[in-house]
């Protein structure tokens, strides 16, 4: 019966039209004049910065190989801040690789962990975030660096579509489930596929941004604009206070 009922389109909108969609609430970390000042610099170097404790899973290996084949073109930085400690998603030899890529890659710098603030500090003087994802709970790392006026590259898992569009951002598209929003991982040639996906989607957004670098801007002001208005704490607090008190 309640599979019936769950299958039913009227269903589906009654619960839709009852729902309460709450997102965490994000303080804005940057004003409009830090944005432009620190995108006056953007022609000279692209500032990139990835976090993530779980490098692979977070898509880190194709996010460095798609921008690998624009090292020799394009004069890029990228900031990593991530321990490699993802055992679910790689195993030792290529934990092992991949340190060795991160310490050794002249345009990649790379930290193994720092402390929140410092990671803000690094989102700040950053000009695009990235988040390249196969699973993520939500996508906190998003809200920190659009509040810190940097335009993020994401994939479309989970709630990241509700965070971020092509207005203030870039979606790379994987094949995702039409419950969850989870990436379709079942079998070793899935994975195969999603990584290609992923890694041909990034090389498009990395040749859109360097294409026309005046683009990134608009949409780091868009960024913070909608942290502003989507994650505002006090609208945040009203919601909560209506949901609980009815006020």
């Amino acid at each position: 019966m309640l599979n019936q009922m769950i299958g039913d389109p009227a269903f589906a909108r009654i619960i839709q039209e009852k729902t309460v969609v709450i997102h965490p609430p994000q303080d804005a970390l940057v004003d409009a004049c830090e944005i432009k000042k620190k995108f006056s610099t953007i022609s000279s170097c692209v500032e990139f910065i990835f976090v993530g404790r779980n490098f692979f899973c977070k898509g880190g290996p194709m996010l460095i190989e798609a921008m690998e084949k624009f090292s020799e073109k394009v004069n890029f930085h990228l900031t990593v801040v991530s321990n490699l400690d993802d055992k679910l998603f790689s195993t030792g030899e290529e934990r092992k690789k991949w340190a060795n890529i991160l310490e050794k890659t002249p345009w990649i710098t790379w930290f193994k962990s720092l402390p929140n603030e410092k990671v803000l500090h690094l989102c700040k003087k950053a000009h695009i975030g990235c988040l390249p994802t196969f699973k993520d709970t939500y996508g906190y790392s998003v809200l920190e660096m659009q509040a810190c006026g940097c335009p993020v590259i994401t994939t479309n898992v989970r709630a990241l579509p509700e965070i971020n569009n092509k207005n203030c951002g870039w979606i790379v598209p994987l094949e995702i489930d039409k419950i969850g929003g989870e990436v379709i991982l079942y079998s070793d040639k899935d994975e195969e596929a999603r990584r290609t996906e992923l890694l041909l989607g990034l090389e498009r957004c990395l040749e859109e941004i360097f294409g026309n670098l005046e683009m990134v801007e608009p949409k780091a002001v868009h960024a913070l604009g909608r942290i502003k208005k989507g994650h505002s704490p006090e609208e945040y607090a009203k919601k909560l206070s209506m949901i609980y008190w009815g006020k």
